[in-house]
């Protein structure tokens, strides 16, 4: 069983359906995870070092009023709903 359970793990890896991870079963390491991304945008209410750290300080304040956030699940609503139908 070990080896067909191998053997379909290596077949997910080499067409991208599953990380290099997946063969020692185990997550990732950092390090890892960082060389697959490239530029990425952290969205936090409250960033941390690390995130801090990997802007190099640069970021931008979004304010959403409540009005603004209702009618924004709205519009998601809609669309939602045009594509499930």
């Amino acid at each position: 069983m070990y080896g067909g359970d191998h053997s379909r793990k290596q077949t997910l890896v080499e067409y991208g359906f599953r990380l290099p991870a997946a063969l020692d079963n185990r997550p990732m390491r950092m390090e890892e995870f960082e060389a697959l991304t490239g530029q990425t945008i952290f969205v936090s209410a409250t960033p941390a070092d690390y995130e801090l750290e990997k802007s190099e300080g640069v970021f931008v304040d979004q304010v959403i009023s409540l009005q603004d956030f209702w009618i924004l699940l709205w519009r998601c609503d809609q669309v939602l709903t045009r594509l499930t139908t």
